[in-house]
């Protein structure tokens, strides 16, 4: 049965990407001009593999709202999480800016929040019945965001 979404967004994750391929790119020219001593061939394998693991753990981020869950997923899928609407504090449910010294991906910051970003910007923010953490979420939508998490659209 397909799932129906109430809201989806996809974000790729620009800045990991660029710096993953720049980084990528002077090893192989460090491996290719360079002497033995300061690249073997195993190790420029062994980054290129963890990077490419990187790229496949964080390239996107999604944020998707079904009639009951909202779902946040990195990349492939394998990091993710899941929150039940139910659960939510909707009287909490607030947009926040997010500085870029917070940091991307998954992130505690200052004041107990819990991040989810791929870059800095405008946040729809929650607390949960059952955790401690303040939820906030970066978008691109963040008026749509947080009228769908209030359930008013």
């Amino acid at each position: 049965m397909k799932k129906i979404y109430v809201y989806k967004e996809t974000q790729l994750f620009h800045i990991l990407i660029v710096f993953i391929i720049v980084f990528l790119a002077s090893f192989q020219a460090l491996l290719y001009f360079g002497e033995e001593t300061y690249a073997s061939l195993n190790s420029v394998i062994g980054i290129t593999v963890v990077f490419v693991v990187l790229i496949l753990l964080f390239f996107n981020f999604t944020i998707a709202i079904t009639e009951d869950h909202l779902k946040l997923s990195f990349g492939l899928g394998i990091i993710n999480i899941k929150y039940s609407l139910k659960n939510m504090l909707r009287e909490s449910i607030a947009q926040e800016k997010i500085p870029g010294w917070f940091g991307m991906g998954i992130r505690l910051a200052p004041g107990g929040r819990l991040v989810f970003n791929t870059k800095p910007g405008m946040a729809v923010c929650f607390n949960l019945v059952t955790s401690r953490f303040r939820v906030c979420i970066v978008t691109n939508n963040p008026d749509e965001l947080e009228c769908v998490l209030k359930e008013q659209c």
